[in-house]
């Protein structure tokens, strides 16, 4: 039996997922689509680096947030799928999933720890909120989604080409063009700054499709067809190291 604040609640014992969960598992028998799972993949990613920046302020102790960061890495690693049983059909602003989250997390470190030193709110849930974090974990997921279905390119191999080919076309425009690229290719990166988010989600590919559209949009007609073909080409030498275009960072 699980306790919250409405009272008792039975949960499987098998199962990870706290009163909450269970709560939400119960009142809404909608349909038989689940959350998906690049969702939860995404939360995994998002609960660490908050476990992190607490950890970082002193919030959370070491032995704590290491039990969060193997929960965390278990679910990204696909381990804990089963215990993530909730519909896409529920109401607030994804509290239900985000608690979900927050109990598997818990019940998972306390259960490796032996003992109860995890709780779903007051250290998994630490200043965050669903109206945050699930919002927050979508970002995540598309960006991932976006990064795995795009070619891995360089960032530096971008900026490189878009260069030549603005020198090359000799119009202001494509000038403009290539501030737009650098300046959305560094801002992106900026974001990508936290060490946690840049191990789990590769950004180089977004500034890469940022480029090839203002290339289609600017030159339109063959520079659509040519400047991709150029950009990609230029790309794989620089990943195999045939030529060195840019210096990474």
């Amino acid at each position: 039996m699980e306790h919250d604040t409405m009272g008792q609640v039975a949960v499987p014992a098998d199962k990870l997922w706290g009163a909450q969960t269970q709560r939400s598992f119960e009142n809404f028998p909608i349909g038989e689509e689940k959350m998906p799972t690049d969702l939860i993949t995404a939360f995994g990613v998002l609960k660490e680096a908050c476990a992190a920046a607490n950890h970082k302020l002193g919030k959370l102790d070491d032995t704590r947030y290491a039990l969060i960061q193997s929960a965390c890495q278990a679910i990204r690693a696909g381990e804990l799928a089963d215990h993530f049983p909730l519909a896409v059909w529920q109401t607030g602003s994804g509290t239900q999933t985000n608690m979900n989250c927050n109990e598997v997390i818990a019940r998972y470190g306390n259960n490796k720890a032996g003992e109860a030193l995890l709780h779903p709110n007051d250290h998994v849930n630490m200043s965050q909120s669903s109206n945050d974090t699930f919002p927050t974990a979508l970002h995540i997921a598309a960006v991932t989604a976006l990064v795995d279905a795009l070619p891995v390119f360089g960032t530096g191999t971008v900026l490189v080409p878009w260069a030549a080919y603005c020198l090359l076309s000799g119009a202001a425009a494509r000038g403009v063009g290539l501030l737009i690229c650098w300046g959305v290719t560094n801002l992106v990166r900026s974001c990508a700054q936290a060490k946690l988010l840049g191990d789990q989600i590769g950004l180089d590919p977004l500034a890469s499709l940022t480029a090839i559209y203002i290339g289609w949009r600017v030159k339109g007609g063959i520079g659509m067809l040519l400047f991709p073909l150029i950009l990609v080409t230029l790309c794989q030498l620089n990943d195999r190291g045939v030529i060195r275009l840019w210096k990474e960072p």
